[in-house]
């Protein structure tokens, strides 16, 4: 094969730039005339616009043409112009019935030569895609191998010479060749049609196939809205060197086998959520604190996960028992010292307002609790009336005084074993309780052991379920046995560490207030 001539760049830009001169003739040719280049693999998209922005201001750049056989042409440079057009005259409009403004390039060449011109001619007249450069790189290539055939000489490599046509750097040209050439075909088609940017084109074209097909599943099961345009290239790294890493992981629920719910972890650790996953970290199921209510844990983990939430359950049927009865402590004493306080006003022939502003000039914050509580509220817990009654409702002392308080002073004075008087200098006797106790049986004083009578006691109990603490509740002895306010046997469910028997007059108006409800 002899050689033709020396490639000659600077003729061939030349030639192409004649078309931005306005010199040559132009021709108004017949649409049904003009065909689309073959080769063309540009994308056409943006029609419907490019074609009203024709009718309204017309066509602002003629169509570069070649002719070719049976008086026909076609087209080098302006493949969208001429699909914007057809649109225009489908629609029925007239405005290129008398042809449409074209150039013709009578320039006499092979076909590599033009369809090269035709590439320069579109290079720097639209905005390509990735995908479109890819295919101008890979085109170009082999046209300049099509024109060493015919004899051109290219001087240098080849590479640099489809780096100055195409305009792009060889390290660009160097990853469009991967992803052309390891991409799997599903995604290279994705990556063609825009679907897919460049940056994660590359690093899946850098993985092995399955790898890759491997990496867009995690991603289109982890997320409702799985298109594979929105993954990012850091995933794709992370996910890769967590499947690699699952790989060589044995199952350690069944020693000797391989872990066979590595794509469950994938779709777990990559879900797009942002809090931590053991997961991500290559943690097995079996040790992650989450595995409960995780849709994506290992299959072994279901009877285990079975098991543990029915013990939860169990748990916080107790916690629940327990807070209910630390509730019921709490409303049972405000009721009870709400009533008590009535009827010490009553023994002392005031009400509630006068004893406030007696107190007020002395600093008491005993007038305050009206912020906290209603007028009306008020009157119905001195009258023990009141059934609404909350845990965190204060006591008549000071609005800020609530039960567990008051559950705390008691528990002070009871582990110091002294009186609450004596512990706020009120009496110089550490426990006038326990002189009364020695001196009868009969009179109230914590007890432990067996009550020697029938009758109501305010009882600190402790649930057998180990989470829960000590806490007190009205309780009745009857028949030998302890029973809990509504009647209801207690044994099995709590224990009664020790007892007070409760003062007459708050049975009367324990019985009152139940007939009142």
């Amino acid at each position: 094969m002899s050689t033709v001539a020396e490639f000659d760049l600077a003729k061939l830009m030349k030639d192409v730039s004649k078309v931005d001169t306005g010199k040559q003739q132009i021709r108004y040719i017949p649409l049904d005339l003009i065909d689309p280049d073959p080769n063309n693999f540009y994308s056409l998209d943006g029609l419907e616009e490019l074609a009203g922005s024709i009718e309204m201001l017309g066509l602002q750049q003629p169509i570069l043409v070649r002719p070719v056989q049976g008086g026909r042409y076609m087209v080098i440079s302006g493949h969208r112009r001429r699909e914007a057009l057809q649109l225009i005259a489908e629609g029925g409009s007239k405005q290129f019935a008398d042809g449409v403004p074209c150039v013709v390039d009578a320039g006499e060449a092979s076909e590599a030569l033009q369809e090269l011109k035709l590439i320069m001619a579109n290079a720097d007249t639209r905005k390509m895609s990735s995908a479109d450069q890819n295919k101008q790189a890979e085109r170009i290539e082999d046209l300049l191998r099509q024109l060493v055939d015919e004899g051109y000489v290219f001087p240098g490599r080849l590479r640099d010479w489809v780096s100055k046509l195409s305009g792009m750097s060889r390290t660009k040209l160097a990853r469009l060749k991967v992803i052309r050439e390891k991409l799997a075909p599903e995604l290279l088609k994705k990556y063609s049609k825009g679907a897919m940017n460049e940056t994660v084109a590359y690093e899946l074209a850098q993985r092995p196939v399955e790898m890759q097909r491997r990496i867009c599943d995690a991603f289109q099961a982890s997320r409702k809205n799985g298109d594979i345009g929105y993954m990012m290239s850091n995933y794709v790294k992370e996910c890769a060197d967590l499947a690699k890493s699952l790989d060589a992981r044995k199952c350690p629920m069944e020693p000797g086998a391989r872990c066979h719910h590595q794509d469950g972890i994938l779709e777990k650790a990559f879900d797009g959520s942002y809090s931590y996953k053991p997961c991500r970290n290559g943690h097995c199921c079996a040790d992650c604190s989450d595995y409960l209510r995780c849709r994506n844990r290992c299959p072994l983990l279901d009877e285990k996960a079975k098991k543990e939430r029915a013990r939860q359950r169990e748990a916080s049927k107790d916690q629940r028992a327990a807070e209910k009865a630390k509730n019921d402590a709490a409303v049972y004493a405000i009721e009870h010292v709400w009533a008590r306080f009535g009827q010490a006003l009553q023994r002392a022939g005031i009400t509630d307002g006068q004893l406030r502003k007696e107190l007020k000039p002395k600093g008491s914050y005993y007038n305050e609790y009206e912020i906290y509580v209603e007028k009306k509220k008020v009157e119905r817990l001195l009258d023990f009336t009141c059934t609404e009654i909350k845990p965190n409702d204060p006591m008549p002392f000071h609005y800020g005084f609530k039960a567990g308080d008051y559950r705390c002073l008691c528990n002070i004075a009871d582990a110091l074993h002294v009186s609450l008087d004596y512990l706020f200098l009120r009496d110089d006797v550490p426990d006038r309780r326990e002189q009364a106790v020695s001196e009868s049986d009969t009179t109230p004083g914590w007890r432990t052991g067996e009550p020697p009578e029938d009758g109501r006691y305010l009882c600190r109990i402790r649930f057998t379920s180990e989470q829960a603490r000590a806490s007190e509740a009205r309780c009745e002895w009857k028949e030998g046995k302890w029973h809990n306010s509504f009647g209801e046997k207690i044994d099995g469910l709590f224990e009664v560490l020790s007892w007070w028997p409760i003062p007459p007059e708050v049975w009367i108006m324990d019985e009152d207030r139940t007939r009142s409800k």
